[in-house]
């Protein structure tokens, strides 16, 4: 049985129904299954970890989670990033957050005050999320469920996909950091839950301790270039 990204577009109910029901399926039979949400990949015998097309990794979970390598970091990425059962709203904990670069020097208490200003936003296949050269958007994004994709205008007017990001990644620290035109468009690939933060709520909180408003001064800063994408 072949299975390329089967519960990518589920709810995490119908996707915890669905995946239990081919793992019944699947006892006396081999499935092979495309996916790069690592959480189902849990009870595979063999997993094969190909990064841009070339296997880099194999072995089953307990054993690439043992080592530091693509999958680990994968894993890690996409923990801390709780989604409803309907599939409705998204929560990120504080704990996660810290591995952003921008916020990694807030306290644990800051941290969980910025985790709970996120907001859930909900967008269909093929939907745009940021326009190239937006002014009007002051917002920072974590991909909590979703694949979107990251293009840029070229010469002739066309948009290239010059990347793409998955459920743990993040886009828009521009947001944070300075009022500035997004330098890419964000284009939904698959139905997206994502979690946002508003520029304005963002820096009352910071705003409010003196000491964390100079730490994140420094922070813009040193990061005005380069910054991340859009």
């Amino acid at each position: 049985m072949l299975l390329d990204e089967a519960t990518s577009a589920l709810d995490p109910t119908t996707e915890a129904a669905i995946n239990g029901t081919l793992e019944r399926l699947g006892r006396d039979r081999t499935v092979i299954g495309v996916t790069h949400r690592l959480a189902s990949t849990r009870l595979a015998d063999l997993i094969l970890v190909f990064d841009k097309g070339r296997l880099v990794e194999q072995g089953n979970q307990r054993e690439l989670l043992a080592v530091d390598g693509l999958y680990r970091r994968l894993w890690n990425k996409q923990q801390g990033l709780v989604v409803s059962e309907d599939g409705t709203r998204a929560e990120v904990e504080p704990d996660r957050l810290r591995a952003i670069p921008i916020l990694s020097t807030l306290s644990d208490t800051m941290l969980a005050a910025v985790a709970r200003t996120f907001l859930s936003e909900r967008f269909s296949e093929g939907r745009p999320v940021i326009l190239e050269g937006d002014t009007t958007v002051e917002k920072f994004y974590i991909v909590a469920r979703g694949k979107v994709a990251v293009l840029k205008r070229q010469e002739d007017g066309s948009d290239k996909q010059i990347a793409t990001l998955q459920e743990g990644d993040y886009f828009g620290e521009v947001a944070l950091l300075r009022d500035a035109p997004r330098n890419a468009t964000i284009r939904t690939l698959t139905p997206c839950i994502l979690l946002t933060l508003q520029r304005r709520q963002f820096l009352e909180l910071i705003q409010s301790d003196p000491r964390l408003s100079h730490e994140f001064d420094s922070v813009v800063r040193s990061r005005v270039h380069p910054v991340t994408m859009a």
